[in-house]
């Protein structure tokens, strides 16, 4: 049973939405500007984006933060059709980004620089994790980046909201801090923005793994503190997490695989102007020393841009890393769970199996007495005696009350003092 998947549940109950309703929030920005401007139609945008790019000398010096948010009954509706037909957006990836994914992707184009990258988001919705898919399309030359989400439900908090207020949130006057972190997302390539638009979503599976772990904690707190919960309705609860726990690691493998590939990929991996080796000589394996020139200075800013990035790529892998850390872990602790409300239903069970015994032996020396005294013989003396009946009284007393001693004495029973 995968994750409950918002998307595909909001679609399957999308017959009162409307037929071509899309939402695009436009955020234009760059060290010393910031513009936010919401659309209905897309008409509209590319109009605007046309005029920034004909009237505005500086319109390429900003970048351009596009918010596709989808609220229609369709899959692919008319605005979201003729927005990536404007962007040259393959059609492959129109087909991945309308398409609900089981799993995270990343499709690298080098012949156009973009990037398109499939992720899923975690939320907690009390009782379960809940998945909801944000599809990612980068283009650096462009300074262009496009996010393409469904329309959330109205109990989740909008995503990316401290991403926005870092955005919109004016420069400091400070001069003790020139660097600050809210003033770097505007003065830093869309790449970054990317990058930090993932660490918010990697900081919710944080937050959604803390809610999950303190569930079992819970859960291991009430099987310990109340008998009553011991259940199949408690049963089945522990259960709904352990299967949230192994897709969420299905969801994290790929996610590890993404960052591992965008840290292998370098903007100078297909440069043409500094060949490692000329393609000529690979066939003949004549592997000639090819010196390469010396580098400028915008070729060492793109080398410090590259290590800066590669800072930023590490600190994503060690998050996911302790993210899937933290998994294995509480899928254990699941999995002890579990055993240990076996093994409290078990002590119950033969407590109440014990129970049961101790009465059956305490009642079988006495059917014994009564059964040699309910022979159909003709001869039985005990029977024509006066006090008989009152001494077999007295013998099934007696040993009533010395098999309840013995039962006490060997603590297989025990009073309570009042």
């Amino acid at each position: 049973m995968p994750l409950s998947d918002v998307d595909s549940f909001r679609r399957r109950c999308s017959l009162g939405l409307p037929i071509d309703k899309v939402d695009f929030i436009l955020y234009m920005y760059n060290e010393s500007s910031f513009e936010e401007r919401h659309y209905q139609f897309v008409g509209d945008l590319l109009n605007f984006l046309e005029t920034q790019s004909e009237n505005d000398n500086q319109s390429k010096d900003k970048y351009c933060w596009i918010e596709v948010i989808n609220g229609s009954s369709i899959d692919l509706p008319n605005n979201i059709k003729i927005l990536c037909e404007y962007f040259n957006i393959h059609s492959l990836t129109v087909e991945h980004i309308t398409t609900l994914a089981p799993y995270m992707t990343l499709n690298l184009f080098h012949d156009t620089g973009a990037l398109h990258l499939v992720m899923k988001m975690l939320t907690w919705n009390g009782e379960r994790v809940q998945q909801q898919q944000i599809s990612f399309y980068l283009k650096c030359s462009q300074n262009l980046l496009i996010t393409f989400q469904d329309q959330p439900r109205d109990d989740i908090e909008p995503f990316f909201q401290i991403i926005r207020n870092r955005l919109r949130q004016q420069r400091s006057n400070d001069g003790n801090h020139p660097h600050h972190k809210h003033n770097r997302l505007r003065e830093l390539n869309v790449d970054y923005l990317l990058y930090c638009l993932l660490d918010d979503i990697i900081d919710r599976y944080m937050f959604v793994m803390e809610v999950v772990a303190n569930r079992i904690n819970e859960f291991d707190e009430l099987l310990m503190s109340d008998t009553q919960s011991r259940s199949l309705t408690t049963l089945h609860s522990i259960f709904n997490v352990k299967h949230d726990l192994l897709h969420s690691r299905m969801l994290l493998n790929p996610l590890k695989e993404i960052i591992y590939h965008l840290q292998r990929t370098r903007c100078d991996d297909y440069d043409p102007i500094f060949p490692l080796v000329e393609p000529t000589i690979r066939p003949g394996k004549k592997h000639h020393i090819v010196r390469r020139p010396v580098p400028t200075v915008c070729q060492l800013a793109s080398n410090t841009s590259i290590t800066r990035k590669s800072v930023y790529l590490n600190d994503l892998k060690n998050h996911v890393n302790y993210l899937i850390d933290s998994l294995e872990i509480q899928q254990e602790s699941v999995l002890i769970l579990i055993s240990f409300w076996m093994a409290l239903t078990n002590n119950e069970t033969q407590a109440t199996l014990k129970t049961l015994m101790l009465i059956i032996v305490l009642f079988m020396p006495c059917l014994l007495l009564i059964g040699c005294n309910s022979t159909n013989f003709s001869v039985q003396p005990q029977l024509h005696y006066q006090y008989s009946y009152f001494i077999v009284l007295s013998l099934l007393a007696t040993i009533l009350s010395g098999m309840i001693a013995w039962y006490t004495t060997k603590g297989w029973i025990q009073f309570r003092k009042l």
